[in-house]
């Protein structure tokens, strides 16, 4: 048994629950990389016109002013990648769509949000096409997608400059039939893949994470959990994150602005745009969900019940953390 699984073991034994989410100490694995994301295709390039500047009601810039409280250790060097890309971030016309077998393929299309007084004709436009499934949906050079077989697919279109990327999750159905959607708790990392939907949550606190211009919060929200806490009966005010990657190399939280979860500062978690270098580590033992970055300078991501705001630790915090419940949406076609 791998120390993490006896770590998560250990404490389920010693019966650490408060009168709401699950109390927990964990001690991080060792990770030297950040497991740079590869494009596994060659497929042709797209050069889209873009626009400049960033969308309204979007804030590209990062606050790093929140340190954390004394006695607790947590990472100590900040993630952010500065590069040279005139490309700030890269948006897709869908997030979620559903298609029909056999039939005309489906159109997406990018825009370029690019850094200040920055030329648009002298930045390289080109993009790369992929689908994680190809068995179940394909993409052309220009974003056309098609429907092989019935299933779920990520579409993910990444800049040649910058790396900046973009997906959209792809449901292939064979009829145009009623489709119902179920947030269901998740309780092993082999349920969840590239595409899926999740919500991180508390049902017995009824809360949910939000995200705020400073980062990322659990608060009371109109969600509502099963009496059981296995699935979320209704969903109002809750961050749905779209995972890209996999079990083995780390998943990618993708928010619903297009921007990823990653640690910025010490101590903090928030929201930038990203290339999607940072991956996480996600783990299950009995039904406990655990979440560490394969960046080797933060560690497990839970949230601080005393300072309210998710956090990446390195060490032992003396503080009450909360472990994170995923929820995946289903859908189940009749």
């Amino acid at each position: 048994m791998s120390l993490k699984k006896l770590t998560s073991l250990l404490i389920l034994l010693t019966g650490l629950t408060l009168s709401g989410c699950t109390q927990t100490s964990k001690k991080p694995k060792n990770s030297s990389s950040n497991n740079n994301p590869s494009i596994s295709t060659s497929e042709g390039k797209d050069s889209s016109s873009g626009s400049s500047g960033t969308s309204s009601g979007i804030s590209t810039s990062i606050s790093s002013s929140q340190s954390t409280s004394s006695g607790i250790t947590s990472s100590t060097s900040e993630e952010i990648i500065d590069d040279d890309s005139n490309i700030e971030y890269i948006t897709m016309n869908q997030k979620e769509v559903e298609i029909l077998i056999g039939k005309a393929p489906y159109s997406l299309t990018i825009t370029f949000h690019f850094k200040d007084g920055v030329d648009e004709d002298s930045v390289n436009k080109d993009v790369i096409w992929t689908s994680s499934d190809t068995s179940i949906a394909t993409v052309s050079h220009y974003g056309q997608v098609s429907g092989v077989s019935k299933g779920q697919t990520l579409i993910t279109c990444t800049t040649v400059e910058g790396s900046r990327r973009a997906s959209c999750v792809v449901y292939v159905i064979e009829s145009e039939a009623s489709v119902t959607k179920e947030w269901q708790k998740v309780t092993a990392v082999s349920q969840l893949k590239a595409g899926d939907l999740v919500i991180m949550g508390c049902p017995e606190m009824n809360v949910a994470a939000t995200s705020e211009s400073v980062g990322m919060y659990l608060h009371p929200t109109n969600v509502t959990y099963s009496s059981s806490g296995d699935k979320i009966t209704s969903v109002g005010v809750a961050e749905q994150f779209m995972l890209d990657g996999d079990a083995s190399n780390g998943f990618m939280f993708e928010s619903e602005d297009g921007k990823y979860l990653c640690t910025t500062h010490t101590g903090k978690v928030t929201f930038i745009y990203k290339t999607g270098n940072n991956k996480w580590d996600i783990d299950y033992d009995h039904g406990v969900c655990d979440m560490q970055s394969t960046s080797s300078i933060s560690g497990w991501f839970m949230y601080n019940s005393s300072q309210q705001k998710f956090t990446t630790y390195e060490s032992n915090p003396q503080v009450d953390m909360f472990v994170i419940t995923l929820y995946k949406q289903v859908r189940i076609f009749s």
